[in-house]
């Protein structure tokens, strides 16, 4: 089935528009020196700013080809590995991805999580009855904090921290009877 894309003169009005602001925004920048803007007693007004030299050496591409084969490009490496379901994977639709800091490759499904160590794939869906099992299957975020704690966002299903040590999901959901829940269980990012 063919979609035909229609593209209005507007559209291309609103992209050159966004082009020139930032153009502008930039040389206002160096012509202020280059120095972020102070407050009048001299204080920073915005967030603080966190600068470092350490240089991202890792990279990970995703590629899904016409025959719908997924293909991860390994980090500083020419070696393509081709997962599918065929290989374990819970479902060919891919709709997160991180490498968290044990090197493992979580690979975020509509079907489904899944921890990929190099050679085997291992497989976390939702059990229904079972409260320390992933709270729905279609996996939209993944997100691994600076201690180490790797959170899902699952599709209507809140926030979820996985414990390794346990291979156990706690998941956190809006309650409407508490404020200090969350504010709603569909979670974008």
């Amino acid at each position: 089935m063919s979609r035909i894309l229609h593209y209005s003169s507007l559209y291309h009005l609103v992209l050159r528009s966004v082009v020139i602001l930032n153009l502008l925004l930039v040389c206002i920048w160096f012509l202020s020196s280059g120095k972020p803007a102070r407050a009048q007693d001299g204080r920073d007004p915005g967030p603080p700013v966190r600068t470092t030299t350490t240089v991202i050496t890792k990279s990970l591409s995703i590629h899904r080809d016409v025959a719908a084969d997924t293909t991860l490009l390994a980090p500083l490496s020419p070696r393509f590995t081709h997962l599918t379901i065929d290989d374990g994977l819970t479902n060919n639709d891919i709709t997160a991805l991180l490498q968290d800091r044990q090197g493992f490759l979580w690979v975020g499904t509509r079907d489904g999580l899944n921890r990929y160590d190099g050679y085997t794939v291992i497989t976390y869906r939702h059990e229904p009855g079972n409260p320390y099992s992933l709270p729905r299957n279609e996996v939209r975020t993944l997100f691994e904090d600076r201690d180490g704690t790797l959170w899902i966002a699952t599709n209507d299903g809140g926030v979820t921290r996985y414990d390794p040590r346990l291979e156990t999901f706690e998941t956190l959901r809006h309650e409407a009877d508490n404020p200090q829940s969350l504010g709603g269980n569909l979670i974008f990012s």
